[in-house]
């Protein structure tokens, strides 16, 4: 139901009501968090049998006797699929609690911006084949939802080193400051 009161300057009082059946839209909302479950159960499958041969892998390289210098790097790629793994795993659950939180608080409290942006730079410059120039400045506690803030932070800082002309090598800052009614704007450049 939308209301609005009339004009009362046109010398008369009332308002107009608008009524929207929304039981389809509903019913199609409901259809959709069960199918993003689904989706999100059906994605994080593949993702455990990469896990468990990561695992298998990195095993029987640690059981080598007379290591090899290959064993390094492919117990260092391990690490990275590993990593990607767990970014992986984290994304769908954080879409999963998106698509499903229609009408769910946040899960407000005091967050560690610093931390967060760490995470989000060494989970993105571990996969990278050229080194990016990052550099990070003094970031307050913020008061935020930590899984969709991280969310947020993951996806600038990821496009910020993704998206760079050719040939250059990606240089990111991440600074904060003080904005008004309390709040905390931070850019990633």
């Amino acid at each position: 139901v939308d209301g609005r009161p009339l004009d009362a300057s046109a010398g008369r009082r009332g308002a107009v009501a608008v009524f929207d059946d929304i039981t389809d839209l509903r019913r199609y909302e409901t259809d959709l968090v069960l199918f993003a479950g689904v989706v999100a159960h059906d994605l994080k499958a593949p993702l455990a049998v990469v896990l468990g041969y990561c695992e298998t892998a990195a095993d029987a390289l640690d059981a080598v006797a007379d290591p090899v210098p290959e064993v390094p790097v492919a117990r260092s790629a391990l690490d990275t699929i590993v990593r990607a793994v767990d970014r992986m795993t984290s994304l769908i659950d954080t879409l999963l609690g998106y698509s499903t939180a229609r009408d769910a608080p946040l899960n407000l409290r005091t967050v560690d911006l610093g931390v967060l942006v760490a995470e989000a730079v060494h989970e993105r410059v571990a996969t990278l084949a050229v080194h990016p120039a990052v550099t990070v400045g003094e970031l307050p506690p913020v008061r935020a939802d930590p899984a969709m803030l991280r969310h947020v932070l993951d996806n600038l800082i990821g496009n910020a080193l993704k998206y760079v002309r050719p040939g250059t090598t990606p240089t990111v800052a991440v600074t904060a400051a003080a904005a008004p009614g309390g709040w905390v704007r931070v850019t990633v450049a």
